[in-house]
This record gives structure tokens, C-alpha cells and sequence, in this order.
């Protein structure tokens, strides 16, 4: 999203976080994360179903910790 003309990731500019991280730097929205997952999961309400992410998608702890939180499997 853009505000001002600066792009924003969950309400943070990513200007700012480029200027205190550095770059390049990888930044994930995890609203947008939770949001994504229980459209999935609410895709498949009526099958049993385990939703599992592919660690070789993408291996940050954080991330992986987030869809763990909501219930995903991890696929290694």
C-alpha cells in the first residue's frame, strides 16, 4: 500500500525499515499471512484437511513459527 507516495507494509514504511535494517531486507506482512491462511483453510471447511508450507519455499523462523501458530504442517 502506498501512503504518501511511500510504500507501507502493515502500516510500517518500508522506507524506514530500509533505512534501520538496511538493504536488501525482507519484510512479511503477517496480517496479510493470517488472512491468506484462513481463506485456504476455510476453502477446504468441509474436508478433513491439514495445510502444510514448503519450507523450501521460504525458511524464515518467524514465518514458519506464524503458519505453525495457525495450525500448517511444515513440508521439508
Amino acid at each position: 500500500v502506498r501512503v504518501g507516495g511511500v510504500l507501507h507494509a502493515d502500516g510500517v514504511s518500508l522506507h524506514a525499515v530500509a533505512a534501520a535494517a538496511g538493504t536488501p531486507a525482507y519484510v512479511y506482512d503477517a496480517g496479510t499471512i493470517r488472512a491468506r491462511y484462513h481463506r485456504l483453510a476455510g476453502a477446504f471447511a468441509g474436508v478433513p484437511h491439514t495445510i502444510h508450507f514448503a519450507v523450501k519455499a521460504n525458511s524464515s523462523l518467524a514465518v514458519l513459527r506464524l503458519l505453525h501458530d495457525l495450525g500448517a504442517g511444515m513440508d521439508i
